[in-house]
């Protein structure tokens, strides 16, 4: 009987154990327990980005074409304010559903933001279309349509439903962020966002021209 009840004791214990092995970690924490591995899921820009219409978009550009590099550092700008914008309101971290697709892409929005804004020198190279309509923007100044700020003593004009396509390509992605200190989290994009593109539609585009050179 005490070889019975002795071993029914071990039994037990090796139940207990094992169970308390199975249950450690937390079941929602993408890899921290046993009954939930790593998502593999892509995302999609378009379930990610759903609110693509700026307000009121205001930069500061020059308007010598003939100074070089002006039209590439007005195209930058817009790029990249375009960006911080687009991202400012779509960008979420809690419990929503998209809040839960950015937790699970795992990159926090400056990073997000970091990997975007590296990318203008490379798609110039590149001569991609949707930037170098950016590149064009230089030759929308009209002396006519300007307004004259007494303050700065800049011409103002304003562009309205100026559209603005951010191109999230792997090829470039990679490129422009290669030598970059956030690059694990580029490749995170990468990894957990499909490539497409974001359009984006900035319902008041407000440039303040100036002579630079």
């Amino acid at each position: 009987m005490k070889k019975l009840l002795a071993l029914f004791g071990a039994l037990t214990l090796t139940s207990v154990s094992a169970s308390t092995v199975v249950a450690c970690g937390d079941p929602d924490d993408n890899g921290g327990g046993t009954t939930n591995p790593p998502s593999t899921e892509k995302h999609n820009l378009d379930d990610l980005f759903t609110t693509n219409e700026i307000n009121t978009l205001k930069i500061n550009m020059g308007n010598n074409k003939e100074e070089e590099g002006r039209a590439f550092t007005n195209a930058e700008k817009l790029f990249i304010g375009t960006t911080i914008e687009v991202l400012d309101l779509n960008y979420v971290d809690n419990s929503s559903p998209k809040g839960q697709k950015f937790k699970d892409i795992g990159v926090s929005e400056t990073n997000w933001s970091n990997s975007l804004e590296a990318m203008p020198k490379t798609l110039l190279e590149n001569n991609e279309q949707s930037f170098m309509q950016l590149i064009d923007i230089i030759n929308l100044y009209d002396e006519n349509e300007v307004v004259i700020d007494p303050t700065t003593g800049g011409s103002v004009q304003t562009f309205s439903n100026y559209e603005v396509k951010l191109n999230f390509n792997y090829s470039y992605l990679k490129e422009a962020n290669k030598d970059k200190s956030w690059y694990e989290n580029t490749e995170k994009l990468i990894e957990k966002v499909n490539e497409g593109e974001i359009s984006v539609i900035i319902s008041e585009l407000v440039v303040t021209w100036y002579d630079f050179s």
